[in-house]
């Protein structure tokens, strides 16, 4: 549990010092591609989206649930759990985004449910 959560913590490092590394890109510019939000399909997200001014965002599934982002904000896929590891759902995230979040909170029992070994 403790290696699962120190590994999501230095990705979450080397995805911000990457995003914070790519040229052309203004200070706020930067902020709003670093700044992310989990989604569902519900009557103004997208408004929603573009008011927070969000870079990126996820729906815990490969695909965007129905959802239009506003222009410019990334999806990225997500694989929710070992039941999700499954050729339709790796070439829709494939398809959706260029990035992958993988397994959601692998050390509780209610969610991915995961052990570091699998």
């Amino acid at each position: 549990m403790r290696r699962i959560r120190l590994l999501t913590v230095l990705l979450a490092v080397l995805t911000l010092l990457t995003a914070g590394s790519q040229a052309g890109a203004g200070a706020s510019a930067a902020a709003g591609q670093k700044k992310g939000v989990s989604a569902w399909n519900f009557d103004g997200v997208t408004g929603a989206m573009a008011d927070a001014g969000v870079g990126w965002f996820y729906t815990w599934a490969s695909g965007k649930e129905r959802i239009e982002p506003p222009a410019g904000v990334e999806f990225v896929p997500m694989i929710w759990g070992a039941g999700s590891v499954t050729d339709t759902e790796l070439d829709r995230a494939r398809s959706e985004g260029t990035t992958l979040l993988g397994f959601n909170e692998p050390d509780l029992a209610g969610q991915a449910d995961m052990s570091v070994e699998r």
